[in-house]
């Protein structure tokens, strides 16, 4: 059975969703006004993760996609792109993907290896 191909933003917008449905059990709608002494996570720290977590989905992608498509060009041209916009021009890809903030791709013509560097 073919599984379909999911998005990983999809992924993790799920995994969010899903995490957000813990089990309640013995709350009420009261709230309770006592205090713990500890303060609730700043949600900058939250959404600096979110933001990380999507980073790092990007790099694992997008280096695996280009390098599939490195390979493609290679077993019909019989050599390695010279840049990756020649995967472009060959429509192994429909445009180079931009990178997360602080890094660029670092790609190899030599040995075709694609790797997401810090800029």
């Amino acid at each position: 059975m073919k599984l379909p191909i999911c998005h990983p933003l999809m992924l993790l917008a799920a995994a969010l969703v899903l995490s957000g449905c813990g089990n309640n059990q013995g709350s009420s709608s009261q709230t309770n006004n006592v205090s713990t002494g500890a303060e609730p996570a700043p949600a900058g720290n939250y959404l600096d993760a979110l933001a990380n977590s999507r980073d790092r989905a990007v790099k694992v992608i997008d280096t695996a996609a280009l390098t599939q498509a490195v390979q493609m060009f290679n077993a019909t041209e019989g050599r390695f792109p010279k840049d990756l916009d020649e995967l472009v021009t060959n429509k192994l890809i429909a445009e180079v993907p931009v990178t997360p903030r602080g890094k660029k791709l670092d790609y190899n013509p030599a040995t075709g290896e694609v790797k997401l560097v810090d800029e």
